[in-house]
């Protein structure tokens, strides 16, 4: 029922408070109310829309949000009308079906995504004909392809069709709404759309030679991206999740996950989502790790499954769920139990074994189909990785364990490690993020809850994932960068030192290269080319010159010489690159100079120079 109040609710405007548009009861056979889906405008957390259920109170008799576990009522919206139908009209939603009533016809949706057994008997048990709608999107084709499957393996005759409205997501409220009939619907074969667009949205014109298919720009209305976990994890996409041993990354999956089955507010305070939870894990066991670490989070087991294997009707026998080869798989179980979230944990021990974890054209091809389900479905796959042993230094987009096409191929990473300021604190961090601006790192602590743990959180944290990984991980790795840090202090306290002259300085005093230069990051030391003649110099950021040349000691006027010759030199500098400019390659973006490079040595970059 749609709600007049709130009709003209702007969805648009993202600022606009959440308002009650509509409401669908479920009923019974009998027409006892079961559940009332509620719709609000706009969504939470920036989605277009957003749904909550509602059950009838056993003491008060009026309707409050449903708890854990109750709410999804696993029957068709207007049951009560099928029995009696000539034909029944099936469609993604509520709205919909709404519209069509109205229009003189029975009509009738699923509650939720996916399509039940419950569901199936309920229409053939009605010996009528169906007319299935199917939206003008990837997620409309996806639910009507199931449904069309059970429906046909229970011998009912489906009629499919589309609305005549040809723009994204219209359904058949808009074909209705545009003044066409319920009995006007566009024939469409939806077996030949999944055949020629495998995983992707149907193409619309195709090229003259007939073997490309094309969709243009100007066909596709664009959309906001929807999050599962505002700015951390989103739907439809993969998010990966690094972090060492012991860090964190596992316990804080099953807290999210169980936020999820009871629909609580994230960790940052941002609304939830209540859905289905669907875990794929190896490394912990499920009674005496996993499950008593989701009841700690207080999740609801009746929203959550970990998929033990895959039994196959030739062999009998589980075997362990593979990707790619089990996605299919997954996507039936998705769409079945109606999940907004898959746990994948770890990657590594899912992976075929023919495909290696380290070859970039291995990976994509193993992720790529998990990515287009997730697509699909809308679910928010959340997977699990350990760091490598730093061979990406502190770029987290380079610590994962195995081929960067694994970071490139998702849309979100996070990373999970210790607080570098309290050993009992970690912090969760956004390490990647393409579908926006990072969002703040989080702190928190995993604390005793009984025989198990859980995760308190603490707010927002000062840590970015670089900074995470470029802090010590113990107390002799902290003595030693301390350590560096004072020696280059000390070296550069009278004023500017060639580059070179510190590096040969520190490896007498028994300092690397590495620890030197990690000591001039830390301390924020400028490199500058003094003069045209000189080499690289480093300066500490307090003996910096001023506009007026103030801030320079006795030492660094005899390596500039007169500073108001250099400054009256600036109309020639002006049309030079930053690095003749005397700005330190290292820190501008390697797209300065076409010939430099990130980690480029100061003296190869001063021979390309000359």
């Amino acid at each position: 029922m749609r709600l007049d109040a709130c009709a003209s609710t702007p969805s648009e405007d993202a600022e606009a408070e959440p308002c009650r548009v509509a409401e669908y009861e479920y009923v019974d056979r009998q027409r006892d109310p079961i559940a009332r889906k509620v719709r609000l405008e706009p969504g939470r957390g920036g989605q277009r829309k957003y749904f909550f259920w509602e059950v009838l109170d056993a003491d008060t008799g009026n309707w409050r949000s449903a708890k854990a576990g109750e709410g999804n009522p696993r029957v068709l919206y207007n049951l009560p009308l099928l029995s009696d139908a000539d034909r029944i009209h099936v469609c993604e939603g509520e709205k919909a079906a709404d519209a069509l009533v109205n229009a003189g016809v029975v009509a009738t949706c699923a509650p939720t995504t996916g399509w039940l057994p419950e569901y199936t008997d309920s229409i053939a048990q009605a010996s009528a004909p169906v007319t299935l709608w199917v939206d003008r999107d990837e997620a409309g084709e996806t639910q009507a392809r199931r449904s069309l499957d059970a429906m046909r393996q229970a011998g009912v005759q489906v009629e499919v069709v589309r609305g005549r409205i040809d723009e994204p997501r219209a359904d058949a409220h808009d074909h209705l709404r545009e003044g066409f009939g319920p009995d006007d619907g566009e024939p469409f074969d939806l077996d030949l759309a999944v055949e020629l667009a495998p995983g992707s949205i149907p193409m619309h014109r195709a090229a003259s030679s007939g073997d490309l298919v094309f969709t243009r720009f100007s066909d596709v209305e664009p959309e906001e991206v929807e999050w599962l976990f505002a700015g951390y994890i989103p739907k439809g996409k993969i998010t990966i999740s690094n972090g060492d041993p012991e860090a964190g990354k596992s316990t804080t999956s099953i807290d999210i996950a169980a936020r999820v089955t009871i629909g609580r507010s994230m960790p940052d305070g941002s609304p939830g989502i209540l859905g289905n939870v669907v875990v794929i894990g190896s490394e912990d066991g499920l009674a005496d790790t996993m499950l008593p670490r989701f009841l700690a989070a207080e999740g609801d087991p009746e929203r959550a499954v970990l998929i033990n294997g895959v039994r196959t009707r030739e062999e009998g026998v589980p075997t362990l769920f593979e990707l790619p080869g089990d996605v299919s798989r997954l996507e039936e179980m998705i769409v079945q139990e109606g999940a907004a979230l898959v746990v994948i944990d770890p990657l590594t021990a899912f992976l075929a074994a023919e495909v290696n974890a380290y070859v970039d054209k291995d990976i994509r091809r193993a992720l790529t189909p998990l990515a287009q389900m997730a697509e699909r479905t809308g679910v928010a796959v959340l997977v699990i990785r350990h760091l490598n042993k730093s061979a990406g230094g502190d770029n987290p987009l380079y610590r994962g364990a195995g081929s960067i096409g694994i970071t490139g191929i998702a849309r979100q990473e996070l990373l999970t490690a210790r607080d570098p300021e309290d050993e009992n604190r970690r912090v969760l961090a956004v390490s990647k993020a393409s579908l926006g601006p990072k969002a703040p790192s989080l702190s928190f602590r995993i604390v005793p809850f009984g025989t198990t743990s859980r995760i308190e959180w603490l707010g927002e944290a000062g840590f970015t994932a670089r900074q995470l990984l470029s802090e010590p991980s113990s107390t002799e790795e902290r003595s030693a960068r301390d350590e560096a840090s004072e020696f280059v202090r000390d070296v550069l306290a009278a004023g500017p030192v060639a580059a070179a002259d510190v590096f040969k300085r520190g490896k007498a005093e028994g300092f690397g290269e590495k620890a030197v230069r990690g000591a001039k990051d830390r301390l924020g030391v400028k490199s500058k080319k003094l003069g045209f003649e000189g080499g690289w110099k480093w300066i500490m950021p307090e003996h910096m010159p001023t506009e007026d040349g103030a801030g320079l000691n006795a030492s660094v006027s005899g390596h500039l010489g007169d500073l108001g010759r250099l400054q009256g030199m600036n109309a020639d500098i002006e049309g030079l690159t930053k690095t003749v400019a005397g700005e330190d390659p290292q820190d501008a973006p390697s797209s300065t100079h076409g010939h430099l490079r990130e980690g480029d040595d100061e003296t190869e970059i001063e021979e390309v120079l000359l």
